[in-house]
């Protein structure tokens, strides 16, 4: 019997999903759920029986945000890692669903997406994922006639030389549960200010990359210390940092700090008198 076959009988048909999150660049950051009360291997992962409850697919036909809940235990591995902070990669979600007498073992993935957040209540955790077709929904960046560069730092726009603007330094004052970064590394007072708006980055014992971005810098003695945009994690004493100078989007910085002027996206020669009513409100 084929997969159809066993979905469309009402005696033969007993439906069997199986959850594969992804949440990193190798094989390590991939776990595997399903609802069936035995593990299963399928295309080279796992999934080990867990209580797991997903709601109603929709499929209207159109690009409608229509979330999807899981429902499962909550010490669901997943759902550690939004604990503290959400994670610095995409978290996405394919569902497969089979029949546990198909002797072809044939599992046909029924959504995709990412999860957007979890909540925990009592004792499971409810996780909300949004299906992959909303992207097509999200609106491209508008050019706008403006001074400043619009384009995303160390982007394919930008193209600055993120490599060259990237400083070392070891972690020397615990920051887990902080939002500050100490460092054993001095910065003269005129570099201080080029650093924000740019991130520090680390690589977690599990193999994960996590970024946050600078608000704030200040200097004391051989030490820096960086006020950042998130809690940070797995990050111990004595592990090495990654310190990416930002970019203040003016042509000053662009020029002397990434010397990448030639790709500067602003227009920095917009006339600033109006010839009809005198000089312009906004520049």
């Amino acid at each position: 019997m084929s997969f159809e076959e066993y979905e469309e009988s009402r005696d033969s048909g007993e439906p069997i999903n199986l959850f594969l999150f992804e949440y990193g660049p190798s094989i390590e950051h991939r776990l595997g759920l399903t609802d069936f009360e035995q593990a299963i291997l399928f295309n080279g992962v796992t999934y080990q029986p867990q209580p797991a409850d997903r709601g109603t697919i929709k499929a209207s036909g159109t690009l409608d945000k229509s979330e999807l809940e899981l429902r499962t235990d909550r010490e669901n591995p997943i759902a550690e890692l939004f604990r503290i902070y959400p994670p610095s990669q995409t978290v996405r979600l394919t569902i497969y669903q089979g029949h546990a007498d198909d002797p072809a073992k044939q599992y046909l993935v029924v959504w995709t997406g990412r999860v957007l957040n979890v909540k925990w209540e009592q004792s499971e955790c409810r996780l909300s994922c949004e299906p992959i077709s909303t992207s097509l929904r999200r609106p491209g960046l508008r050019r706008r006639y403006q001074f400043s560069c619009p384009h995303v730092l160390y982007g394919p726009m930008c193209q600055a030389n993120k490599a060259a603007a990237t400083k070392y330094a070891t972690l020397s004052v615990p920051a887990d549960g902080s939002r500050k970064v100490t460092v054993a590394y001095t910065l003269a007072e005129d570099e201080l200010r080029t650093y924000r708006g740019g991130t520090v980055e680390w690589t977690t014992p599990a193999g994960l990359s996590e970024s946050r971005t600078i608000l704030g810098v200040e200097g004391d003695g051989d030490q820096t210390t960086f006020v950042l945009s998130g809690i940070v994690r797995d990050l111990l004493v004595g592990g090495q940092v990654a310190l990416v100078k930002g970019c203040a989007h003016n042509m000053d910085d662009c020029g002397k700090l990434h010397n990448n002027i030639l790709n500067y996206g602003g227009m920095p020669w917009i006339p600033t008198k109006n010839p009809i009513s005198g000089y312009s409100p906004y520049y």
